[in-house]
């Protein structure tokens, strides 16, 4: 099967589309868009990070996004739940600093954010990160692009803990590696397969890209019992 540029998933109400991309436009439209867009001189400024990020995930595939998985399901999250959403949305941004300015490359990034979001409690209330990483794993294996994009390398889990957090004004998700497989072989003594990312360290982990895994940012354990953090200082 053929690589899909336009990414669509049917949990969602209507395909993305914006100004730039318009909803039900060939193949050959889309790369002549695309072929317009890379032509202006901006495209050529390089040091920028927005520009990067285009460079990467534009011409592979898009709208652009994280896939979010939410395992609780109380009163209480139903009350944070969408604020959360749009803390990590702002963290990102923010992570970008000046880099996002109020210019042409900067409002195709933002918009073409389109998170997935598994929100469905008879299948996720209450999963473990081991039955994420499963779903996921099989959502990422499906896609016909090559799952390189940010959409695919990893997952973040909000949980109890993580939904605590955010109401504390501390603010972390859990992310999932979906290509744990268990044992020692990896670059992080006791690495678990996931470690938390407080949200202002996000896009830090976003820009890595394809370069490192997980494991490769995950600090320091002093034991298997030790929690699992992105080691921001390295990045």
């Amino acid at each position: 099967m053929d690589a899909i540029w336009h990414f669509h998933h049917e949990t969602w109400d209507e395909p993305w589309s914006s100004d730039d991309f318009p909803a039900g436009e060939s193949e050959k439209e889309t790369d002549q868009r695309l072929r317009y867009l890379s032509s202006k001189p901006w495209w050529k400024n390089t040091k920028n990070e927005v520009v990067q990020f285009l460079h990467k995930e534009l011409t592979s595939q898009w709208p652009w996004g994280y896939t979010i998985y939410r395992t609780i399901y109380t009163p209480e999250s139903d009350q944070h739940w969408d604020a959360f959403l749009d803390a990590i949305s702002k963290n990102t941004y923010a992570g970008l600093g000046s880099d996002l300015h109020d210019n042409e490359p900067s409002r195709i990034f933002k918009e073409g954010y389109r998170p997935l979001v598994f929100d469905e409690p008879a299948q996720f209330n209450g999963a473990t990160l081991d039955e994420i990483r499963k779903h996921f794993r099989a959502f990422r294996d499906g896609d016909t692009n090559g799952n390189q994009e940010v959409r695919f390398r990893w997952c973040l889990v909000i949980d109890e803990g993580a939904l605590q957090s955010f109401i504390r004004h501390s603010s972390w998700v859990t992310v999932v590696d979906p290509n744990y497989r268990g044992g020692s072989s990896y670059n992080t003594q006791y690495y678990p397969g996931y470690l938390r990312l407080y949200l202002s360290d996000l896009w830090s982990l976003t820009r890595i890209g394809r370069a490192l895994g997980l494991d490769d940012v995950c600090g320091t354990m002093k034991g298997p019992d030790d929690v699992a953090w992105f080691d921001s200082d390295m990045y």
